[in-house]
């Protein structure tokens, strides 16, 4: 009973009897003195800061579970006070009783010497007849950590030590504004785990919600993976520099005040070295040219609308699926459709085929990439990729590659 009265004494007021809203204020004071402004190198870390705390000692990670220890308690109060103020709509009640249950663990970080700055509480779930997997329940970080990398450390963590313990799959339900975190550190909305491993009476359900899976790989170092992918970009834009002129900083078109003056652009360094010629952009632009083009775009597209797998391309994804538009425009960064791509035909802007199926190309890599390889949708998609954008693009590379040894002159049967 008088461990119970310490720790409700301890949740409702500090050290030294002051109220719980001081307590917090010096909580924020303690993380800010840590969180001091990433100054890496210029392909950054993702998790570089708390990486950097890790090493000198300022921050740590334990998976701590409700074992009735009065550390471990109060570690899970402070972690469930935060659940409750980063998740506002979900009924505190429901937070306590898994937070404090003891079939689930949390990992948690914490800055200086005991305060918490988040964590994810995790059930693991296992039969004899089926691998066994982690279910993310809670995932939180205060709002003075975020956006620092914590979130991506704090997960890093939990791979690290689902690997450990033999479990190579995660799973979670995510609400529309945490798919985009999730997708990030490895989730995808499509769960290759067999549905009869997991769909048991294991997973807690939630409305509005969209399960995600993501799959660990043995070999990777999750701790370093940040590390080891800066080091191969950075190797990679050494490369690019052996052979491209990316990286070449050119001065800008001179003028006098105000008085600009149009320059040709066959005198700038920059147009020449990308290889621009200005004969062919002539060519390119003749109106003649221009026509042939237009109708040969046109042609394709009314071939694709008059198709009837191409229905759920006709019209915007907040037009035709108003109920998916929120979730699909932050899946979906930058959606097409073929109403918008006849629209941008008729104002002119594609002045060559390859625009167009570029355009095209991306419409069916947006419903790819959205829908599970199962659905139907993701079946309407790679038959039009299939059926309309394969040969075409392969032909048109064809032309590409013979006229630039002058064999061809360009044409699209």
């Amino acid at each position: 009973m008088s461990t119970k009265k310490n720790l409700k004494r301890k949740r409702d007021s500090g050290e030294n009897g002051k109220p719980r809203s001081k307590k917090r204020k010096m909580e924020n004071d303690q993380i800010s003195s840590f969180l001091k402004p990433w100054d890496g190198p210029d392909i950054k870390i993702r998790d570089g800061q708390p990486k950097e705390q890790e090493m000198k000692n300022e921050l740590r990670w334990e998976v701590i579970y409700n074992d009735t220890t009065d550390e471990n308690l109060l570690k899970l109060i402070y972690l469930k006070d935060i659940i409750s103020r980063q998740l506002p709509n979900m009924p505190k009640n429901y937070i306590t009783r898994l937070v404090f249950d003891e079939s689930h663990k949390s990992l948690i970080g914490i800055v200086g010497k005991d305060t918490v700055i988040g964590g994810i509480t995790f059930k693991t779930c296992s039969r004899d007849d089926s691998p066994s997997f982690i279910e993310v329940v809670f995932c939180v970080i205060t709002s003075l950590s975020q956006i620092r990398g914590y979130g991506s450390r704090l997960m890093n963590h939990l791979k690290k030590y689902c690997i450990d313990n033999g479990i190579y799959d995660m799973l979670t339900y995510a609400d529309d504004s945490a798919i985009g975190y999730f997708r990030r550190q490895g989730y995808t909305l499509e769960v290759n785990l067999p549905k009869k491993h997991w769909n048991i009476g294991f997973l807690k359900h939630y409305d509005s919600a969209t399960l995600m899976h993501c799959h660990l790989e043995k070999r990777i170092n999750y701790l370093e993976i940040t590390y080891e992918l800066r080091q191969q970009r950075e190797y990679l834009m050494e490369l690019l520099q052996e052979y491209t002129h990316l990286h070449n900083v050119y001065s800008g078109i001179p003028f006098d005040d105000l008085d600009i003056k149009l320059a040709r652009l066959d005198t700038l360094e920059f147009f020449l070295e990308t290889g621009w010629d200005v004969e062919k952009f002539q060519i390119q632009m003749d109106k003649e040219n221009l026509k042939e083009i237009y109708h040969e775009n046109k042609e394709l597209i009314n071939r694709i609308k008059e198709d009837e797998v191409s229905w759920p391309f006709k019209a915007p994804v907040v037009e035709l699926f108003p109920q998916e538009a929120e979730k699909y425009l932050q899946a979906i960064p930058d959606p097409i459709d073929l109403r918008t791509i006849e629209e941008n035909l008729e104002s002119g802007l594609y002045v060559t085929r390859e625009m167009l199926l570029s355009d095209l190309q991306r419409m069916v890599d947006n419903c790819k990439k959205y829908n599970p390889k199962k659905s139907g949708f993701y079946g309407l998609a790679e038959t039009i990729n299939t059926k309309y954008l394969k040969d075409l693009q392969t032909h048109i590379v064809k032309v590409q590659e013979a006229q630039s040894r002058n064999l061809v002159k360009p044409q699209v049967e």
